[in-house]
């Protein structure tokens, strides 16, 4: 079974924390998980737990971010929980200690509403606190707007 399947729904929202040693060791991997993600047009929101400088981050993020879709990410130094992928707000993929033959984490997948609304929680401290924000793939809808309010203000 395909477990990128899910995304054929179009799920409108997904939201991924991970440490940005994840994200340097398996760079390739994440940006190709991010675009087949981008192209559902569902919205993404990363959180990166590192203690690295903010163009450090940036830097990662930039070589991991789909080319096209609604994406932004930022950065914190520390999280009690991380490593964890929430679909749709209905179901959670949580990263073990545990690997697989290839390095990558075994995932525990789950949706029960309790697990959910946790990590939820813990997602939405952690961006409310975030030290840097990064938006990359602004929709271009968003982009003409600003344009458009840009001459009504020259005019």
């Amino acid at each position: 079974m395909n477990p990128l399947k899910i995304f054929k729904r179009d799920p409108p929202l997904f939201e991924t924390f991970c440490s940005l040693e994840n994200i340097q060791t398996r760079s390739t991997t994440f940006r190709d998980f991010l675009q087949t993600i981008a192209q559902t047009e569902a919205k993404t929101r990363l959180i990166v737990v590192t203690k690295e400088d903010d163009e450090a981050t940036r830097e990662a993020i930039g070589r991991i971010a789909p080319y096209t879709g609604q994406f932004t990410a930022k950065s914190i130094d520390e999280a009690a929980c991380k490593n964890y992928q929430i679909i749709d707000n209905k179901e959670i993929w949580i990263g073990t200690q545990l690997k697989t033959e290839t390095g990558h984490p075994c995932m525990f997948c789950t949706n029960d509403q309790n697990i959910i609304e946790v990590y939820k929680e813990n997602f939405r401290n952690a961006w409310n606190n975030a030290k840097t924000a990064i938006a990359v793939g602004v929709p271009l809808v968003s982009l003409t707007f600003v344009f458009f309010c840009l001459i009504g203000l020259l005019a």
